[in-house]
């Protein structure tokens, strides 16, 4: 019994001691961190596609209701399918929050794949969602010219 005190009065003093410890810490407000900055969008196709698009929507909403109204700016850095932009925000952009990226819903992927000039880790990204909600299919179609070639596959027909 005795020990079971002093554990709960240890647990007690250790809390306290950590509370008085960030007594002193305050966050800055959202509101003074985004006045006067811009929140910069990196897209990783040319203007005036779907992605860029989406991003420049996106962007026009969210100045709106982030505290502050930051500025926002879109960059395009159309190349290798997303990667390039991918290795920017990953290695150059702040990583403050006040950039973020319109990259494919593939390039999560592109690490495992070990795809060439890959120089970033999906993993450490903090994803935010996506614009898009479309399911995809893969199908396969019987034809005479290819019928012994398909019955010598098993598919797997998934759909996410």
């Amino acid at each position: 019994m005795k020990n079971l005190q002093n554990l709960v009065r240890r647990t007690l003093l250790g809390a306290c001691l950590v509370l008085a410890a960030c007594a002193g810490a305050r966050a800055q407000p959202v509101d003074e961190f985004w006045r006067g900055k811009q929140l910069k969008i990196i897209v990783g196709t040319a203007a005036g596609g779907d992605y860029d698009i989406w991003a420049r929507e996106i962007g026009r909403f969210m100045a709106r209701y982030l505290p502050g109204n930051p500025v926002t700016v879109t960059q395009n850095i159309p190349s290798s399918g997303f990667i390039a932009a991918t290795n920017y925000l990953y290695s150059i952009a702040p990583p403050d929050g006040t950039v973020i990226g319109m990259t494919s819903r593939n390039i999560a992927h592109s690490t495992a794949q070990g795809l060439p000039g890959v120089r970033f880790d999906a993993a450490k990204f903090h994803w935010l969602g996506t614009p898009e909600g479309g399911n995809r299919v893969c199908f396969a179609r019987r034809s005479e010219e290819h019928t012994s070639e398909l019955q010598s596959h098993s598919f797997i027909s998934y759909a996410v």
